[in-house]
């Protein structure tokens, strides 16, 4: 079975107003990463990043106004998806900012039922504790050495580590 880890990094947390400036995928088949990734930087439109956010993820419109817009090439992105179930933590967040695009643009939304949430799951296996992807990370002791600010990337690979040990550990 194909499933898809994925992250983004975002202008905001506004998903009407805010953009999808950075997204990282993992192919992963039958519980295993492939080698396979996606991985691109977006320029967010005429859209200012916000100090709140640049300060998690250390993007800025300087350094991101060199690549195209999430929206004007989402098809590259939604070809890796392959309809591939996705593992996201909080899927909330990412689906909105992802099918705000997708909306825009006059594109099938992602339906929720074909994602896996890795902070609903954490939630329910440790209920009153911290579940962001730190507090997770070394709650199973997986490094944290490689990631000084969020990366959708990075994350992402922090997120396959998670996963495997919410279904158990390696």
């Amino acid at each position: 079975m194909r499933q898809v880890i994925l992250d983004t990094e975002t202008s905001g947390l506004d998903f009407e107003k805010d953009r999808i400036i950075e997204i990282g995928c993992l192919e992963i088949v039958d519980g295993v990463y492939t080698g396979k990734k996606f991985h691109n930087y977006y320029k967010p439109d005429n859209i200012t990043i916000s100090s709140d956010s640049e300060q998690i993820h250390g993007l800025n419109n300087s350094f991101l106004s060199k690549f195209p817009t999430f929206d004007s090439s989402v098809q590259d992105f939604l070809e890796f998806l392959n309809d591939s179930q996705l593992i996201i933590h909080n899927v909330q967040f990412d689906l909105s900012m992802i099918n705000e695009s997708l909306k825009r643009m006059s594109i099938k939304q992602i339906e929720k039922k074909n994602t896996i949430c890795t902070l609903e799951l954490a939630k329910k296996k440790f209920p009153g504790s911290k579940n962001n992807l730190n507090a997770l990370c070394r709650r199973f002791d997986i490094n944290l050495d490689s990631r000084e600010k969020h990366g959708a990337l990075i994350d992402s690979f922090l997120l396959l580590e998670v996963y495997n040990e919410l279904l158990g550990g390696k």
